[in-house]
């Protein structure tokens, strides 16, 4: 496997090349020799790649493979390590408000399921490795009037920070997300002036803006209590919960909004995916029969074909042909209008766009309008 992966990688960068291996669940002796062989070329660029492993938060990860080898700059050391430890304690900071929260709406009988870095971050990652901006759940719609009266209970408020200062939703923004969105306006507390200084909590009630509330009914209906160090956490079955994540990273790389600020292809992304299919007993036959009754085949296909190409050897080629998509056309389009059909074509390549702002500048030729249109409507509603 280990030289199939680095034959893989050979179309990136030699700093790109770097920060992928890092970012895998365990370097082969031969990926690590090959990593050691790369931070010596003098087309290492350094500077590039500090910045690229912390926009794209593998930085964590990264840091505890590479602190173990020679001919890291001394300055690339000192930052990765300040922003490791750091890391480690607003990890701390952020399981203890999931604790509490997964406590009361489990007593209080709310169907829900934690999601993503709330569940990623205690299962398959050390303290430090990942870094989370919020805490995602998924409620059922049913529920949702219930949750929202036990996070304010908890001492949550609807909002967001401009700034660093809180500001209130305002009754319109509420509306909107609630009509026409997947997910309500986040709740935020103040945690701690240092570490964490408010925690935000996403609540997603839909898989998605043009789905309605049975798609989140069903997939709540399989659900798991996991304990982890002395607490338990609720969150979906291992079949369910990787769907989840492919959904939610298609949504966003084909996403117009997400495009225009460049967050469309942010790496920890797929490297939550490959991570996840290597430490988890997936059933891949339960997988697809789930897409398939779900009709999200198409998600799961274009995230699982990314993470392949940036995580080589993590999806077997089988998985692919149970998936069964004749027409993959759908791999280099994004949307070109949010709940359309209407779509574009990537004139660059995979490769060519993945780490380059330059798929920004293409795409904003068919984006701009929409764009600014979002960007208007998020202005009207906090009046």
């Amino acid at each position: 496997m280990s030289s199939y992966v680095i034959d893989k990688l050979q179309p990136y960068k030699t700093h790109e090349q770097v920060m992928l291996l890092c970012s895998r669940n365990q370097l082969e002796e031969d990926e690590s020799a090959y990593v050691q062989k790369l931070l010596k070329q003098q087309d290492m660029d350094w500077a590039s790649f500090l910045g690229l492993i912390l926009y794209h938060r593998v930085n964590g990860v990264v840091y505890r493979k590479l602190r173990g080898m020679n001919g890291i700059p001394w300055r690339i050391h000192f930052y990765l390590r300040a922003v490791y430890e750091e890391m480690v304690q607003r990890t701390k900071l952020h399981q203890q408000e999931i604790r509490r929260i997964d406590e009361v709406l489990y007593e209080n009988g709310v169907r829900y399921a934690f999601m993503k870095g709330a569940v990623l971050n205690v299962l398959y990652y050390e303290k430090g490795e990942r870094i989370s901006g919020d805490s995602d759940l998924m409620v059922d719609v049913k529920d949702l009037d219930l949750c929202c009266q036990l996070m304010r209970d908890l001492g949550y408020r609807q909002g967001k920070l401009e700034h660093g200062v809180f500001m209130p939703a305002t009754k319109k923004e509420l509306f909107f997300a609630r009509m026409n969105t997947y997910e309500i306006v986040p709740f935020l507390k103040p945690i701690d002036e240092r570490y964490l200084a408010y925690h935000a909590v996403d609540i997603n009630f839909r898989l998605s803006n043009e789905d309605g509330n049975e798609a989140a009914s069903q997939m709540l209906s399989d659900v798991v209590r996991l304990e982890i160090g002395g607490a338990k956490i609720q969150t979906l079955s291992v079949e369910r919960f990787l769907i989840f994540l492919c959904i939610h990273h298609y949504r966003e790389a084909t996403m117009i909004y997400k495009i225009a600020n460049g967050e469309d292809m942010v790496l920890y992304k797929y490297m939550d995916i490959h991570m996840f299919i290597r430490k988890s007993p997936v059933d891949w036959d339960r997988l697809v029969s789930v897409c398939a009754e779900m009709n999200r085949k198409k998600e799961v296909y274009h995230t699982l074909s990314y993470t392949e190409l940036l995580y080589p050897g993590t999806v077997d080629s089988g998985v692919f042909d149970m998936l069964g998509m004749d027409d993959v056309s759908f791999l280099h389009q994004y949307k070109g209008r949010d709940n359309s059909d209407e779509v574009y074509n990537w004139n660059m390549g995979f490769y060519e766009r993945v780490f380059s702002m330059e798929r920004k500048r293409e795409a904003w030729n068919n984006i701009e309008d929409e764009s600014k249109r979002f960007d208007r409507i998020q202005q009207e509603l906090k009046k």
